[in-house]
């Protein structure tokens, strides 16, 4: 996702999202603070990498242990269900 919104915000001229990659990707514990404060104005705006990365740390992704737990979490939808760890 993140992919084609860069691609697509660059053809606009936006270069906000260059160089972020990793960023999307880290665990919000790993951040120092001057760089979490520098990744919220991308957390906040109505970019679609900004709403997915929302909808992953709210599917507490980072607890599960088993990927197989964490497709059946999915499976049953986002609606808020822990359906095992």
């Amino acid at each position: 996702m993140r992919r084609a919104e860069q691609r697509d915000l660059c053809a606009q001229g936006d270069t906000r999202l260059n160089g972020t990659k990793y960023t999307w990707l880290r665990h919000p514990d790993r951040f120092s603070p001057a760089t979490w404060w520098a990744f919220g104005a991308l957390r906040d705006s109505t970019l679609k990498v900004a709403r997915a990365w929302a909808l992953k740390e709210a599917a507490d992704l980072w607890e599960y242990r088993y990927v197989g737990a964490a497709r059946t979490f999915f499976a049953a939808g986002t609606s808020g269900r822990r359906t095992g760890a």
